[in-house]
């Protein structure tokens, strides 16, 4: 999702957090969703991953969009290796620098 405003906040800030649970966290007993409904039937149902989703949302002045797309697009793993099981990705580089932990430091 790309927008754009014509304020520019003073500070940036990034959080996650958690909006509910997903469908195959809880029990189908208690979907309570009538026929037709329920999130299993639903065109965004994956077999694996049920209705988990994640989105990136960039908020900001001038961004370029294609660039944006582009260089995340190249991030995505093929169809193979995202179907692949742990042992696989275990296989691959770790594209980030090692871990340092320094004692005493703030976490």
């Amino acid at each position: 999702m790309f927008g754009g405003s014509d304020r520019q906040p003073r500070s940036s800030c990034s959080s996650a957090s958690a909006s509910g649970s997903c469908a195959p966290k809880v029990p189908r007993e208690h979907w309570g969703h009538p026929d037709g409904e329920r999130p299993d039937q639903q065109a965004s149902w994956h077999p694996r991953f049920g209705d988990r989703a994640q989105q990136l949302v960039f908020i900001g002045q001038k961004m370029d969009e294609a660039t944006m797309r582009a260089r995340l697009d190249a991030c995505l793993l093929d169809e193979a290796l995202a179907s692949a099981d742990s042992q696989a990705w275990a296989q691959l580089r770790n594209p980030f620098p090692e871990l340092r932990i320094v004692e005493g430091a703030p976490q």
